[in-house]
Protein backbone atom coordinates (compact mmCIF):
# COMPACT_ATOMS: atom_id res chain seq x y z
CA UNK A 1 0.00 0.00 0.00
CA UNK A 2 2.81 2.39 0.50
CA UNK A 3 4.35 2.00 -2.66
CA UNK A 4 1.08 3.00 -4.55
CA UNK A 5 0.65 6.17 -2.60
CA UNK A 6 4.09 7.67 -3.76
CA UNK A 7 3.66 6.37 -7.45
CA UNK A 8 0.10 7.97 -8.00
CA UNK A 9 1.91 10.87 -6.51
CA UNK A 10 4.79 10.63 -9.29
CA UNK A 11 1.97 9.82 -12.05
CA UNK A 12 -0.24 12.98 -11.25
CA UNK A 13 2.92 15.12 -11.23
CA UNK A 14 3.80 13.78 -14.71
CA UNK A 15 0.55 14.50 -16.29
CA UNK A 16 0.36 17.75 -14.90
CA UNK A 17 3.94 18.28 -16.58
CA UNK A 18 2.99 17.51 -19.88
CA UNK A 19 -0.75 18.00 -19.91
CA UNK A 20 -0.26 21.47 -19.79
CA UNK A 21 1.42 23.42 -22.29
CA UNK A 22 0.99 26.91 -23.50
CA UNK A 23 -0.48 28.08 -27.08
CA UNK A 24 1.82 30.22 -29.04
CA UNK A 25 -0.25 33.25 -29.77
CA UNK A 26 0.06 33.05 -33.31
CA UNK A 27 -1.63 29.36 -32.63
CA UNK A 28 -4.39 31.09 -30.99
CA UNK A 29 -4.91 34.24 -33.43
CA UNK A 30 -5.03 31.48 -36.51
CA UNK A 31 -7.89 29.28 -34.42
CA UNK A 32 -9.80 32.84 -34.03
CA UNK A 33 -9.29 33.73 -37.73
CA UNK A 34 -10.57 29.73 -38.66
CA UNK A 35 -13.76 30.37 -36.11
CA UNK A 36 -14.74 32.97 -38.23
CA UNK A 37 -14.06 36.02 -35.83
CA UNK A 38 -12.19 39.18 -37.31
CA UNK A 39 -11.13 41.84 -35.45
CA UNK A 40 -12.98 44.72 -36.92
CA UNK A 41 -11.46 47.72 -38.35
CA UNK A 42 -13.05 50.06 -40.86
CA UNK A 43 -12.20 47.84 -43.69
CA UNK A 44 -14.37 44.82 -42.48
CA UNK A 45 -16.82 47.45 -41.12
CA UNK A 46 -17.30 48.41 -44.82
CA UNK A 47 -20.79 47.64 -46.23
CA UNK A 48 -24.33 47.87 -46.13
CA UNK A 49 -25.60 46.20 -42.76
CA UNK A 50 -29.30 45.27 -41.73
CA UNK A 51 -31.20 44.86 -38.26
CA UNK A 52 -31.90 40.83 -37.69
CA UNK A 53 -32.00 40.86 -33.82
CA UNK A 54 -32.62 44.01 -31.14
CA UNK A 55 -32.22 42.82 -27.20
CA UNK A 56 -33.04 45.12 -24.81
CA UNK A 57 -35.89 46.99 -26.64
CA UNK A 58 -38.31 48.72 -24.13
CA UNK A 59 -41.24 47.87 -25.37
CA UNK A 60 -43.82 45.61 -23.78
CA UNK A 61 -44.59 42.50 -25.92
CA UNK A 62 -41.54 44.12 -28.33
CA UNK A 63 -40.48 41.69 -30.82
CA UNK A 64 -36.68 41.37 -30.84
CA UNK A 65 -36.72 39.71 -34.30
CA UNK A 66 -36.78 41.57 -37.33
CA UNK A 67 -37.42 40.23 -41.03
CA UNK A 68 -35.16 40.81 -43.98
CA UNK A 69 -36.26 43.93 -45.69
CA UNK A 70 -37.56 45.87 -43.01
CA UNK A 71 -35.08 49.16 -43.47
CA UNK A 72 -33.37 49.45 -40.09
CA UNK A 73 -29.66 49.66 -41.85
CA UNK A 74 -26.02 51.23 -41.00
CA UNK A 75 -24.22 51.78 -44.31
CA UNK A 76 -20.24 52.40 -43.39
CA UNK A 77 -17.47 53.58 -45.59
CA UNK A 78 -13.62 54.22 -44.79
CA UNK A 79 -14.72 57.27 -42.32
CA UNK A 80 -19.01 57.31 -42.72
CA UNK A 81 -21.46 55.97 -41.65
CA UNK A 82 -25.55 56.39 -42.61
CA UNK A 83 -27.77 55.01 -40.09
CA UNK A 84 -31.75 54.34 -41.39
CA UNK A 85 -34.02 53.52 -38.79
CA UNK A 86 -37.93 52.62 -40.24
CA UNK A 87 -40.82 52.28 -38.14
CA UNK A 88 -43.72 50.49 -38.41
CA UNK A 89 -45.94 51.79 -35.25
CA UNK A 90 -46.10 54.29 -35.60
CA UNK A 91 -44.87 54.54 -39.01
CA UNK A 92 -42.02 56.70 -39.40
CA UNK A 93 -38.44 56.58 -40.99
CA UNK A 94 -35.25 58.55 -39.90
CA UNK A 95 -31.88 58.96 -41.81
CA UNK A 96 -28.83 59.94 -39.49
CA UNK A 97 -24.99 59.94 -41.26
CA UNK A 98 -21.93 61.76 -39.96
CA UNK A 99 -17.72 60.55 -39.64
CA UNK A 100 -16.89 57.81 -36.85
CA UNK A 101 -13.90 56.62 -35.34
CA UNK A 102 -12.71 53.39 -34.05
CA UNK A 103 -11.18 52.22 -31.27
CA UNK A 104 -10.32 49.48 -28.50
CA UNK A 105 -11.54 49.25 -24.78
CA UNK A 106 -13.19 47.10 -22.22
CA UNK A 107 -16.86 46.62 -22.45
CA UNK A 108 -19.00 46.89 -19.60
CA UNK A 109 -21.69 45.18 -21.60
CA UNK A 110 -19.29 41.95 -22.01
CA UNK A 111 -16.35 42.83 -19.96
CA UNK A 112 -13.90 41.82 -23.08
CA UNK A 113 -11.40 43.98 -24.32
CA UNK A 114 -12.96 45.21 -28.06
CA UNK A 115 -13.35 47.26 -30.82
CA UNK A 116 -15.38 50.23 -31.02
CA UNK A 117 -17.01 52.41 -33.04
CA UNK A 118 -17.91 56.17 -32.14
CA UNK A 119 -20.44 58.67 -34.30
CA UNK A 120 -19.75 61.92 -35.03
CA UNK A 121 -17.15 62.24 -32.87
CA UNK A 122 -19.05 62.13 -29.44
CA UNK A 123 -16.63 61.06 -26.34
CA UNK A 124 -19.19 60.00 -24.23
CA UNK A 125 -20.74 57.37 -26.32
CA UNK A 126 -18.97 54.27 -27.75
CA UNK A 127 -20.97 51.36 -29.70
CA UNK A 128 -18.75 48.41 -28.74
CA UNK A 129 -18.62 45.82 -32.10
CA UNK A 130 -17.57 42.22 -33.49
CA UNK A 131 -18.03 41.00 -36.43
CA UNK A 132 -18.39 37.08 -36.59
CA UNK A 133 -18.53 35.80 -40.39
CA UNK A 134 -21.35 37.78 -41.93
CA UNK A 135 -22.53 39.11 -38.63
CA UNK A 136 -22.05 42.54 -37.05
CA UNK A 137 -22.52 42.27 -33.27
CA UNK A 138 -23.27 45.81 -31.73
CA UNK A 139 -23.07 46.26 -27.81
CA UNK A 140 -24.75 49.78 -27.02
CA UNK A 141 -23.97 50.88 -22.88
CA UNK A 142 -25.47 47.81 -20.48
CA UNK A 143 -28.47 46.54 -21.08
CA UNK A 144 -28.97 46.68 -17.30
CA UNK A 145 -28.92 50.35 -17.74
CA UNK A 146 -31.61 50.82 -20.63
CA UNK A 147 -28.71 49.34 -23.31
CA UNK A 148 -29.25 47.14 -26.71
CA UNK A 149 -27.24 44.86 -28.28
CA UNK A 150 -28.25 44.80 -31.86
CA UNK A 151 -27.34 42.10 -34.33
CA UNK A 152 -27.36 43.04 -37.91
CA UNK A 153 -26.15 40.73 -41.10
CA UNK A 154 -24.29 41.98 -44.11
CA UNK A 155 -26.14 42.45 -47.23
Amino acid sequence: MKCILPLSCVACIIFFITGCKKESSSLVKNKLINSGYIVTDSASLRGFWELRILYGCQTPNCNPFFEPGNGNTYQFTDSTYILTIKSTSPAYSVADSGRYTTGKDTSQGTGRYMDFIRLKDDPYRRLFVEIVKDTLTIYDGYIPSDGTIQKYVRF
